[in-house]
């Protein structure tokens, strides 16, 4: 028996023991599980109206499925890789490389090469578990085609509930593979415990992974890791891409504007419609599942809609805010970046989730930030109830998020001197 106190603490104890416990605190017992998850990594061949292309996915579907654990259990994770054993063939074209996007200042391939587009392994990005194997070793596990390998995960009883993602993270291929989409949700899920309002905890959650798929980037990167997957059908695929392409008036940009051609999808989709029901609050968990540019997300009614929504923040990169929540109308995500935000509409009519639909605080477009006009279009419908406003709460905090700052100086100081050590050198710090 597996029992979760009010501060996420487990304790192992006898059954009766666990008994009196739960009811000496007054809350339920929740049993810690040993969760048995299987992803399989293998080419996928993805078709839109008006997008078409292949890539290399999880479980054949973009994004990969969701993974849902709690704070205690045991996750064992078999990963099999079934792409082709031909691992450093030639390019698929025969010609010469095509231009990637990137500025050679900025993209240099000098340190970190493209290889091995085929081998592959996991990161599960922000988890607060061990970096050794079999748990998140993304330094020494590699696994080859045709082969696989089993993950356990064990989470630790005082982990804080939040949105989390994997993606693989194998040194050479990582841009290749998550930057075709593989990649997928993992989120650890709130207990009655964790001090975070029954009010939040009741609200209906939706997932909303956001991956922007880059056309000439792949292809350069295919290209130069002597891979053959990857392939953009045209022309509709390059249509579509360019009404997405990136706001071009910042010279400043870390890319070349005539090589961004990326579409956005939304949990697989491209420019879906969501229905939601005006006066409710929904909790939606964004993921940047993207390999470049930051999101500056906002929710727009459209021309002739009444329908306007409120942007509540609840957590930032799978961890509460320490005051929540937080009234914001923009969400700024870099790549790999998480937010939870309280979303609740009133009006009628629809509202478009945008990126870079208005220029920052500084009032200029910034030339890394990813432009498209409607990821996707929320149609907003009378419900003809309200919920009421959100209550400040401040969620339980485990130890290895506690503020160090209020602490007393041990009297010990540390120095980190980088002097002359260049980039991709071998020698330690």
């Amino acid at each position: 028996m597996c029992i979760r106190d009010r501060y996420g603490a487990v304790r192992q104890e006898m059954m009766e023991f666990a008994r009196m416990l739960v009811l000496v605190l007054g809350m339920a017992g929740t049993q810690c599980e040993h969760l048995e998850f299987t992803l399989i990594m293998d080419v996928l061949e993805y078709t839109s109206p008006g997008i078409s292309f292949r890539t290399r996915a999880y479980n054949y579907s973009l994004p990969g499925p969701p993974l849902r654990v709690h704070a205690g259990d045991t996750v064992n994770l078999t990963f099999i890789n079934r792409l082709g054993e031909r691992d450093n063939g030639e390019p698929a074209d025969g010609g010469e490389p095509p231009s990637v996007w990137c500025d050679p200042s900025n993209c240099t391939t000098q340190y970190t090469p493209y290889r091995h587009p085929n081998t592959t392994n996991l990161h599960t990005h922000g988890l607060h578990i061990s970096p050794l194997s079999p748990s998140d070793d993304v330094l020494s596990v590699l696994i080859p085609p045709q082969t696989q390998y089993t993950y356990q995960y064990h989470i630790p009883a005082d982990h804080m509930a939040g949105t989390f993602w994997y993606h693989p993270h194998h040194e050479g291929s990582t841009a290749l593979q998550t930057g075709g989409g593989a990649a997928g949700v993992l989120i650890v899920l709130d207990d009655e415990q964790s001090g975070v309002p029954q009010q939040v905890l009741d609200m209906d959650d939706m997932v909303m992974v956001i991956q922007t798929i880059p056309r000439s980037a792949m292809l350069g990167i295919e290209h130069y890791s002597h891979g053959n997957l990857t392939i953009f059908r045209n022309p509709p695929t390059v249509a579509r891409m360019a009404e997405n392409n990136q706001y071009t008036t910042d010279g400043g940009s870390s890319f070349d504007p005539s090589l961004i051609d990326n579409v956005a999808l939304l949990n697989g989709e491209y420019q879906p419609e969501l229905k939601v029901m005006a006066g409710q609050w929904t909790r939606y968990r964004f993921v940047h599942a993207g390999p470049a540019f930051f999101l500056d997300l906002t929710m727009v009614p459209t021309m002739l809609s009444t329908a306007q929504c409120e942007l509540q923040v609840l957590a930032k990169d799978g961890i509460y805010l320490a005051q929540a929540p937080r009234e914001h109308d923009r969400l700024i995500l870099p790549p790999g970046g998480r937010v939870d935000v309280a979303v609740r509409c009133r009006g009628e009519g629809s509202v478009r989730l945008a990126s870079g639909d208005r220029p920052g605080r500084s009032g200029s477009w910034n030339g890394d930030m990813f432009w498209n006009p409607t990821i996707a279009t929320l149609r907003v419908h009378e419900a003809g109830q309200k919920d009421s406003d959100l209550e400040p709460f401040s969620a339980f905090r485990p130890p290895y998020l506690q503020d160090l700052r209020v602490l007393q100086h041990s009297g010990t100081d540390w120095v980190l001197n980088f002097t002359n050590v260049a980039v991709g050198s071998s020698q330690g710090l």
